[in-house]
């Protein structure tokens, strides 16, 4: 329940406010330091509630916090004689501690008051000692001991009491009056931003575990006052934020919302619980609505300003809304000082550098100074730190000097915090002389430090970072860097306990850190820069995975190499940025170090953000071009420098600019324009003589110099200035001599070396470099590549990699470049044995394990495979550690805030490959569940769980609201992920959940295409046509399954939603062509096939439906026409030949075939070549099938079955001639003997299996369960019941399952259960592709209605069949034999006549009829000649002899 903006309000209070909500106000503003707020809520509830003596105490409260202390005790001394005993104890404490805290103290009237004070605290009653020791611990003066001791009295004499149960929570919560020895001042430790703070979290969140049972008890009782549940509700939710249990304090803060909404503090309170659980959405929903019913809640202002700092980076947007913060400090609270110094200290960390940002906080500043009585160090310290931040370190320096001195010179401050200011200045100045390259005088400090007893946790990280910066260009400082990365690691375990918004922020300065990130990339990645600088591959492709992972974790910065596979040189940038992806100058480091490191990829990921949040962001443009150079696309790269030069026109005279169109230009073959380029980079300052440490411009790194060097050379060498070239390379030799990047000097001379042929002097240099030498690991690589490139010499190439490897034999990356090498040369099994060595060095790296894993698949070691893969997502699952990033909120914030969410994915590049490689190798196990449950952790565990038994319709829109920030490569992940389930669903024979993952592929990919358009990714139009046309396929995949299952509108549906992505597939167009024509639609089919000749008039598939739709049309001879002009064109076309004799058969001029037969010989090249070719054969088996020639038909189709293309079809016509399944319920079909049955059924079935047991279309299905039928047993004939019972449970109307069906029924004697699934088929609209179902089924029909005398019945059902088919021998004959039944003998002839000829004289029984009606019409010759050629194929059938023959003979005779 939130009270409406409209609620009555007195200030920016509301009216309805109740006492306890008043009290509890008081409370809270006083133990923020909001003394203004606290007078003016007192003065206001007694307004508004009436005039309350402990109301006018806290009012005057205020005034002593305010430091008006000779007003204070005017006040206070009128009320303690006004004569209510229960705040006289308070009134005295108060004046006490005001006359304390005076200028000018008067101790006569302390003693007198402190001797009143203990009379009458011996007497006082629980409500007055309650109030003392509230007052005590809220002033947190020198005797907030007493507020202890006091509630501790207290419950001594009423248990019961809650505001003292209350108060000793709170105590216990945040240390104020407790004198407990173990408290954390004595543990203070620095942070980045040279601030100390306490660093002994454990016993913090010791006190906190205890304040937290405390306030529950209260909580728990039924008898608590309402100010005091108030007060406790906010001490657990405070609690619990100690704890880390974020999501628990917003509970608790929603509670306290609904249940007293007359507090006006709740609103700013749920933001920062908010804050700290990073539901940023929410936390900006909540200071918004805080907002708008109070203009100048300071603290809502704060929130506002924090999160459009470190989320959105909207500088501008920043700017205004400090300035409309600064005025409601001015009307709140104008004389807090302790307010504007947190205000701007905490603005001033996230500001990112941004110049208007810190002057605001400068502003803040000034007013804090100008209102504070004499010069205060901690004014002076914050804006000391401020300067440091605008790198103005001289200024700094001098104010940090007077920081320091005045803090020793303080009198009115305790000593601890006189302490802590003074090392706190003394860090901030060691951190300017180490900026400004004044070592010695840092070191000067450090000593100061050490000397003061500072904490361990500061100054070993100070002094490794020291060192550092005096190593960075001297060789062998590996050392110091593990000694740097070790201490950073260390102080960073503080900092990782805090809460996860701004206290983080608090203690760590984002440009120290940044500034550790670029000492680490120029020690550890000088070689990857100066690749990929002169666009080469990186090989640190296992970095690139990591920079993917660790922006996964984004509430911790880990810094332990056993458990971050991670670059240390962007790991802490990693977290600061996805803590606070709109603070672009760390974006700015990160984008350099990922690029540094080789991981090109996640440096144009950080790009893209970078552009996110500052569309002119020249660097960023720039770093894409220098991304698409190294990955090859020079017109992307050309597209990137164009906008950088658009949106800073100045951006052309930076060295990166001119790199990048160096190498663009010569890309192009613009080689002299390209040496114009270098030679303006060389001119630039920093190139040939490195910056000056300190400089406020961003300095050319040593690897970027060396790599500007090296092109320059190479140029030279292009356009044959050899002397100019080994001059340019002498100089860099000079430049760099004693540098980490000299080797890579000399690599570049022995590269142009070999380019001159001379390799045997690139060798030799090479060869030189001792493994004493720190260079000897890079020069080792360099001669291994010339080994392998120049002299072919694979063994060579792998003894240098064991050299290396033996070299360093702790060093895992040597193992692994060792396993790398042995791939190239094709030994995996080698590899393996590199791989494991490297593994046993580090266990708990999970890219290893997968490295192995997929090894141990290269050399068929499956389960070995799957023992590593396994193992990498146990240590994946380790790693992933840490609060969660932002939780789900139900906020009605717009999902296009720049708050709601990181531009970081949740799952990892790196851990997704594995799992998707892990699938695949249970997929190819056939271990399908593991397959599958591997595959929904991928795209199931957070984007929306696919869940089998749900609607498609449902499932899509879940995705689409449960996945609305992925970015292109998750949502690629995702497509991949599904396109596999979808091959385990198809193996496993489980078409519905084939259908979901398809639809579910669907979404994803619509999701993609969406991005693209928005230009939220890749922003090439090439891009969006790639996926445009991926997500077209995909809806055709989807409709022709759908016409599969007969579900002929939803297939259309998705046909136009096809060609809406592609509208000139010709694919697709054919399809939806191809299920108008099997549907019968030829209006429908002729329209599109006339936009397929229009795009493509010679489109062969068109053409071939074009005379379908003739024959449809009854043209027989246009569509004759259409394949004569096609085959005459392409003799060889054998599927055309294939589809004109099913067309010819069907049109009853199969004869005509056997031009087309001869034509086609002759283009093979005659009879004896053209006989082994599998597309002919299998034409010539429909013929020889369709003529009835059983065995031709078999020997022709088993011909074509070696063949992939025809070998399912053919092995389906093969089994189909076996069982004859389309007659097993004809009056023929049950003459055959039950052996013949079996024998058929016996080899179709080994014929069947051959194809594969896991097909899922449904001709494979029903032929199986054919076979089932034919081998006649009763429990066979349940199993092929239930496998027709599959197919019609996915597909209805599937009219060849109903007939198989129907046959099964009649196999068991039910015929009216038969009949009734014919008469079903009957009724359906008939389909070109199941055409034999429904003649069969019609001829069933007839049959039956001909025995029942329905004859007119059964002559309809016949000429159905014979419209379509005029080759149906089976409708001629029982058209014959209605004829004959009618007496009509002539037209029974004629028909009998007609079957006799389209079954080819294949069938005694039609030729037995045809000879009685021409005996019985006196038609003696014709009738001889007919028995005559029944005799001559079939000579057992003697009855026709006997009985017609010899009669009709007899008749001729004279």
């Amino acid at each position: 329940r939130v009270r409406p903006a409209s609620t009555p309000r007195v200030g920016f209070w509301p009216v309805t406010m109740s006492y306890d909500e008043a009290r509890a106000m008081v409370t809270h503003y006083a133990r923020l330091g909001y003394a203004r707020h606290v007078q003016t809520t007192c003065a206001t509830a007694s307004r508004v509630l009436g005039n309350d003596p402990a109301l006018s105490f806290w009012g005057v409260f205020g005034i002593v916090a305010e430091g008006s202390y000779g007003e204070a005790i005017t006040k206070l001394e009128g009320q303690l004689s006004g004569g209510d005993k229960e705040m006289d104890l308070a009134c005295m404490a108060c004046i006490t501690h005001a006359h304390k805290s005076a200028r000018v103290v008067d101790w006569e009237a302390v003693g007198g008051y402190e001797t009143r004070m203990a009379s009458a605290e011996k007497s006082a009653s629980n409500g007055a000692l309650v109030e003392f020791a509230l007052f005590h611990h809220l002033a947190d003066g020198g005797d907030a001991a007493k507020a202890k001791d006091t509630a501790r009295r207290v419950l001594a004499m009423d248990s019961s009491d809650s505001r003292a149960k209350t108060l000793l929570g709170w105590i216990e919560l945040t240390g104020i009056g407790d004198d407990d020895p173990n408290k954390d001042d004595a543990n203070d430790a620095a942070t980045a931003s040279a601030d100390v703070v306490f660093s002994g979290n454990n016993s913090r969140r010791q006190r906190a575990a205890k304040a937290l049972r405390v306030f529950d008890e209260l909580l728990s009782s039924h008898d608590l006052g309402g100010d005091t549940q108030i007060d406790a509700l906010v001490g657990k939710a405070h609690s619990l934020t100690a704890l880390s249990r974020y999501d628990n304090a917003v509970d608790v803060m929603n509670e306290l919302a609904a249940r007293h909404p007359g507090f006006a503090p709740a609103a700013s309170e749920k933001a920062k619980a908010r804050l700290a659980a990073c539901d940023f959405s929410g936390a900006l929903e909540n200071a918004e609505a805080g907002l708008h019913a109070d203009n100048d809640d300071t603290e809502c202002h704060r929130i506002v300003v924090f999160l459009t700092l470190t989320r959105a980076g909207d500088y501008a947007l920043a700017r205004k809304q400090i300035t409309a913060l600064t005025l409601a400090l001015e009307r709140r609270e104008p004389r807090n000082v302790k307010l504007l110094v947190e205000t701007s200290s905490q603005i001033a960390r996230v500001a990112g550098g941004d110049v208007g940002v810190l002057q605001a906080c400068g502003i803040l500043l000034e007013k804090a100074s100008a209102l504070s009585q004499k010069e205060s160090p901690v004014v002076l310290l914050e804006m000391a730190h401020q300067l440091r931040f605008l790198n103005k370190t001289t200024d700094a320096l001098a104010v940090y000097r007077r920081c320091a001195r005045f803090a020793n010179e303080s009198r009115d401050a305790r000593e601890t915090q006189t302490q802590r200011i003074a090392n706190s200045a003394s860090y901030g100045a060691a951190l300017c002389f180490l900026r400004s390259g004044e070592l010695q005088d840092c070191g000067s400090e450090l000593e100061k430090l050490k000397e003061n007893g500072f904490d361990q946790n500061g100054v070993p990280f100070l002094s490794a970072l020291a060192q550092m910066q005096h190593q960075r260009n001297l060789a062998g400082a590996d050392e110091t860097a593990n000694a740097l990365e070790k201490a950073l690691s260390l102080f960073f375990q503080n900092v990782n306990k805090l809460p996860p918004a701004v206290d983080f922020f608090l203690a760590a300065d984002p440009d120290t850190i940044c500034r550790c990130a670029l000492l680490f990339t120029e020690r550890d990645f000088t070689g990857e820069m100066i690749g990929v600088s002169n666009g080469a591959s990186s090989s640190s492709g296992r970095d690139t995975k990591a920079c993917a992972d660790s922006e996964n974790n984004t509430n911790s910065v880990d810094l332990d190499t056993t458990r971050s596979a991670s670059p240390r040189n962007s790991r802490t940038l990693e977290a600061l940025c996805a803590r606070a992806p709109g603070l672009i100058m760390a974006q700015e480091f990160l984008m350099r170090a990922r690029f540094a490191s080789g991981s090109v990829d996640a440096a144009q990921r950080t790009a893209e953000v970078l552009l996110q949040l500052k569309e002119n962001h020249a660097e960023a443009h720039v770093m894409l071009g220098r991304i698409h150079v190294a990955k090859g696309d020079l017109d992307a790269a050309r597209r990137a420098l164009d906008a950088a030069t658009a949106n800073d026109f100045a951006v052309r005279q930076k060295t990166a600019y001119l790199v990048v169109s160096a190498q663009c230009r010569a890309a192009s073959g613009d080689t002299a324009g390209s040496l114009d380029e270098l030679e303006a980079a060389m001119s630039r300052p920093g190139v040939r003589v490195a910056m000056k440490r300190g400089t406020s411009s961003v300095p050319v790194s040593t690897a970027d110099r060396a790599s500007i060097f090296v092109s320059y050379a190479n140029a030279l060498h292009s356009l044959h200035k050899a002397d100019e070239a080994e001059m340019v390379l002498d100089e860099a030799t000079s430049v760099f001599a004693g540098t980490t990047v000299e080797i890579f000097v000399m690599i570049a001379r022995c590269e142009a070396a070999v380019k001159r042929g001379d390799d045997t002097k690139a060798l030799r240099a090479l060869a030189s470099v001792t493994p004493t030498s720190p260079h000897y690991p890079a020069a080792t690589m360099a001669l291994a590549k010339v080994h392998l490139k120049s002299r072919n010499d694979p063994k060579a190439f792998i003894r240098c990699h064991v050299d290396l490897a033996e070299h360093k034999p702790g060093d895992v990356n040597s193992w692994l470049l060792l396993a790398e090498a042995y791939g190239t040369v094709g030994a995996p099994c080698e590899s393996v044995t590199a791989l494991e060595k490297a593994q046993a060095l580090t266990p708990n790296d999970p890219e290893i394990a997968r490295t192995l894993g997929a090894a141990c698949v290269a050399t068929h070691a499956f389960q070995k495979a799957r023992n590593f893969y396994e193992l990498a997502e146990r240590l994946w699952s380790e790693v992933t550690v840490g609060p969660s990033r932002e939780r789900s909120t139900t906020s009605t914030t717009s999902s296009t805030s720049p708050y709601g969410s990181s531009p970081y994915g949740k799952h990892t590049t790196s851990r997704a490959g594995m799992r998707m490689e892990l699938a695949v190798l249970y997929k190819r196990l056939r271990r399908f569940d593991d397959a599958e449950r591997v595959i929904f952790s991928l795209v199931g565990s957070e984007f929306g769980d696919i869940q089998e038994g749900s609607r498609d319709d449902d499932q899509a829109q879940r995705l689409q609201k449960n996945t609305p920030n992925l970015s292109s490569t998750e949502i690629e992940r995702n497509v991949n992920a599904l396109k596999l389930l979808c091959a385990v669903k198809t193996q496993r024979n489980d078409q519905a959940g084939y259908l979901r993952a398809l639809r579910n592929v669907k979404v994803f990919q619509e999701m993609w295409v969406q991005k693209a358009q928005r230009g939220l990714g890749e922003t090439s139009q090439k891009f969006v046509d790639s996926a445009k046309r991926a997500l077209s396929k995909t809806c055709a995949e989807l409709a022709l399954r759908y016409a599969s299952f007969h579900d002929l509108e939803t297939s259309l549906k998705l046909y136009d939603e096809a060609l809406m992505h592609d509208k000139n597939s010709l694919t697709i167009m054919s399809q939806v062509a191809d299920l108008k024509l099997n549907v019968g639609d030829a209006a429908g089919a002729e329209i599109v096939l006339q936009q397929i000749t229009r795009l493509d008039a010679e489109h062969e598939t068109a053409n071939l439906m074009l005379a379908e739709l003739m024959f449809l049309r009854d043209d027989v001879d246009g569509a004759v026409f259409h394949f004569r002009e096609l085959l005459t064109k392409n003799p060889k076309h054998t599927t055309a030949l294939a589809q004109l004799a099913k067309l010819l058969h069907r049109a009853g001029r199969l004869e005509e075939i056997d031009f087309f037969f001869e034509n086609a010989e002759r283009a093979l090249g005659g009879a004896q070549r053209a006989r082994p070719n599998p597309g002919f054969a299998f034409a010539k088996g429909l013929v020889a099938k369709s003529n009835r020639n059983w065995d031709q038909a078999l020997e022709y189709f088993n011909r074509c079955r070696q063949d992939p293309f025809f070998f399912v079809e053919a092995t389906y016509e093969m089994t189909e001639i076996y069982l004859a399944p389309f007659s097993f319920m004809t009056k023929k079909f049950s003459t055959l003997d039950a052996n013949t049955k079996k024998q058929r059924a016996i080899a179709a079935e080994q014929i069947l299996r051959e194809v594969s047991d896991q097909r899922i279309e449904p001709r494979h299905t029903i032929l199986s369960a054919y076979c089932l039928m034919s081998l006649g047993e009763a429990k066979l004939l349940d199993q092929a019941f239930e496998l027709c019972a599959q197919v019609i449970s996915r597909d209805a109307d599937n009219a060849p399952a109903l007939l198989a069906t129907a046959a099964c029924f009649d196999l068991q004697k039910l015929g009216a259960k038969a009949k009734a699934q014919v008469k079903r088929i009957q009724k359906l609209p008939r389909r070109a592709d199941e055409a034999e179902a429904f003649e069969s089924a019609w001829l069933v029909l007839a049959e039956q209605a001909f025995d029942a005398g329905k004859v007119d019945v059964a002559q309809d059902l016949c000429q159905k069949c014979l419209r379509f088919n005029k080759s149906c021998s089976e409708a001629w004959e029982i058209m014959g034999m209605i004829c004959e039944r009618e007496t009509t003998s002539i037209d029974a002839a004629e028909c009998y006549e007609n079957a006799w000829r389209h079954c080819k004289q294949n069938d005694p029984g039609v030729g037995f009829k045809l000879a009685f009606v021409l005996f019985k019409a006196r038609s003696m010759v014709q009738c001889v000649d007919v028995c005559r050629a029944v005799l001559q194929k079939f000579p057992e059938y003697p009855k026709i002899k006997k009985d017609i023959m010899k009669k009709a003979q007899m008749a001729i005779k004279p």
